[in-house]
């Protein structure tokens, strides 16, 4: 009898994971649910998708997409949403969805606290494009807006973006809505000739790491926490399962922070020595450096130099060189399984205690907080 009933209890549990496109950190969040609930997960292939939720018989459904939801909503399935679509809004019993204006306004400060003045941005259906709008013309400067299509990517379509992208001014930057765009920016800048990231600073949306480490250069994107998206969302799927009510409101992830890679990693800045002294101490912010021997390098006074940063950069060189090393160190804890002492001592901190307080200062976590975090 308690065999019988285990049986029934996971075809109760027999969920449909039904998107466009898998995303692997989601994926990773919602099999840790699905395993200790005991659900049965279906996974369709892509092309045969609206057919396969159509036919579909099981207790629940995570999508992102609205195909049929309707119709399985009368037969009793319940419904969790992954995106902000409108019939998921009217159809879903709960949408765990990114926060798309907290995504716009993030990835426009990113590229404030880099210089730019010359933006792009790829349009968006879900507000990304607007919110990123919106903060950069608090600064008193406005975007290009640049149409990229949705899904099929053609080497027409690609020649459309490239002209797009040849009557951008530089240095600009372009905030594309996910990944896959970032990349598509990228194929028609190399098209064009358009150097990345010193012409065309480009930022995608999603960090997944598949798409942006295999491009040229890698991708930096705004880290969207994919991994506890999906987590949220199975746990919200259980809870309805369960006889939990429905939710009347989105529950909304806000984004992580840009994770930086060779596509954005240069600073717009309109003075050529102050250019020169950035480039320089991005290849050497791990060596012990002193203020002062840096403004003899480059024949200036230490008054002038730091007359220059905040002209251009609103922080001091001392400020500029912790944060490059910051974020070094971010790269290490993210990448490697280092200590935090060998970590400090390669990335041009004094001691890890200094790593540790800065660290903690700069990102309200320990080092070692932030590492299990981003893993």
């Amino acid at each position: 009898m308690n065999d019988i009933f285990h049986v029934m209890k996971i075809f109760r549990k027999t969920v449909l994971f039904a998107k466009n496109f898998y995303l692997q950190q989601e994926l990773r969040g919602i099999m840790e649910v699905a395993r200790s609930r005991g659900w049965q997960l279906e996974l369709p292939q892509m092309y045969g998708l609206p057919g396969h939720v159509r036919n579909w018989h099981g207790a629940g459904l995570l999508t992102d997409t609205g195909y049929y939801t309707e119709k399985l909503r009368n037969e009793g399935v319940k419904i969790v949403g992954l995106s902000l679509d409108p019939v998921l809004l009217r159809t879903a019993g709960a949408v765990v969805a990114p926060d798309n204006a907290r995504i716009g306004v993030a990835a426009a400060e990113y590229f404030l606290r880099h210089g730019y003045r010359r933006f792009a941005v790829c349009e968006d259906c879900f507000g990304r494009d607007l919110a990123f709008e919106r903060r950069i013309a608090a600064e008193g400067v406005h975007a290009v807006r640049i149409s990229m299509p949705r899904y099929f990517r053609s080497t027409l379509a690609l020649k459309r973006v490239m002209e797009r992208l040849l009557l951008l001014p530089t240095p600009c930057c372009i905030f594309c809505n996910n990944d896959w765009e970032a990349s598509s920016v990228l194929n028609a800048a190399g098209m064009a000739g358009i150097k990345v990231p010193e012409h065309l600073a480009v930022l995608g949306v999603g960090n997944e790491e598949l798409i942006c480490s295999t491009a040229s250069p890698q991708i930096s994107s705004l880290d969207t926490r994919l991994y506890e998206r999906g987590r949220r969302a199975a746990e919200e799927l259980d809870r309805l399962m369960e006889g939990g009510d429905p939710r009347s409101s989105p529950i909304l992830i806000p984004p992580g922070e840009v994770v930086e890679r060779g596509s954005s990693s240069f600073y717009a800045v309109s003075n050529r020595t102050l250019g020169r002294i950035l480039a320089f101490l991005r290849k050497r912010a791990a060596s012990p450096l002193q203020i002062s021997a840096l403004a003899r390098r480059f024949r200036l006074s230490e008054s002038t130099l730091y007359r220059l940063f905040y002209a251009e950069l609103g922080i001091s060189p001392k400020e500029f060189l912790t944060e490059l090393r910051l974020e070094q160190a971010r790269t290490r804890l993210r990448d490697t399984d280092d200590t935090i002492a060998t970590i400090a001592a390669e990335c041009g901190f004094s001691s890890a205690c200094s790593l540790f307080e800065l660290f903690r200062a700069r990102y309200g976590c320990t080092p070692g907080r932030w590492r299990a975090a981003n893993r």
